[in-house]
């Protein structure tokens, strides 16, 4: 599978907007995601990707160049961490609609156990993404 580069998936960013760059590229991920342009199996670039990017742009007066901010970062991780929570949580839907589990009970309750503890988790990081986007809107 060839890789999409990111900007074909979420857009461009604009150097000339007010709004920080990596407060863009935080915006574009997320609508991606909710609108199903990036899936769980896609491929986020690299945080050092993230930060050679940056480090071009180094004398236009955005970022230090010294890498991605902790916010993008952060981002980046909780997308991974969502990406693969996800793919778990499909697994164990496609157990819990199979009849056979429930003729083991121990094994239903701790597959329906962990599948409400895997939507917990995404709730919780969607709720983090969501305030780190409001966060950086202002």
């Amino acid at each position: 599978m060839a890789l999409t580069p990111l900007s074909q998936s979420v857009g461009r960013l604009d150097e000339s907007s007010s709004l920080p760059l990596d407060q863009q590229l935080q915006r574009a991920l997320r609508r991606a995601i909710e609108t199903r342009v990036l899936g769980p199996d896609d491929a986020l670039p690299p945080e050092r990707d993230l930060a050679e990017g940056r480090r071009s742009r180094a004398g236009s007066g955005r970022g230090s160049g010294r890498g991605p901010s902790a916010d993008v970062v952060d981002v980046h991780a909780m997308l991974e961490q969502i990406g693969s929570l996800e793919e778990e949580q499909k697994h164990l839907s496609r157990l819990m609609g199979d009849p056979e589990l429930y003729r083991d009970a121990a094994r239903a309750r701790e597959t329906v156990r962990r599948y409400e503890e895997v939507n917990a988790e995404l709730e919780s990081l969607y709720a983090r993404l969501t305030a780190a986007e409001e966060g950086a809107g202002g």
